[in-house]
């Protein structure tokens, strides 16, 4: 799971697969991430935004501790919040 500059822990789906290539190729060198084909276990997240390519999950960590946390965020970068589990979401 990649950690950003802040010590945030996120994990990507990416909506559209045009941009596979580029993606996997940004996720470990710039990212320090791992890649994988499968959706984000959100087993213990804090939940997520979602933008017009992906949603992005956020876990505990760095500026990110609690749901509320994530909710701010998501409202100002004006992306919706989403619950951390779904019917569809792999536990």
């Amino acid at each position: 799971m990649p950690r950003m500059d802040d010590g945030t822990s996120v994990c990507l789906d990416y909506a559209s697969s045009e941009k596979t290539g580029e993606f996997k190729q940004v996720c470990r060198p710039v990212m320090s991430g791992t890649w994988s084909d499968e959706p984000c276990d959100r087993l213990g997240s804090l939940g997520g935004c979602q933008t017009e390519d992906n949603k992005m999950w956020f876990f505990p960590a760095g500026k990110f501790q609690s749901r509320s946390d994530v909710q701010d965020f998501c409202s100002q970068e004006d992306r919706q919040y989403l619950e951390p589990w779904y019917q569809d979401s792999p536990r």
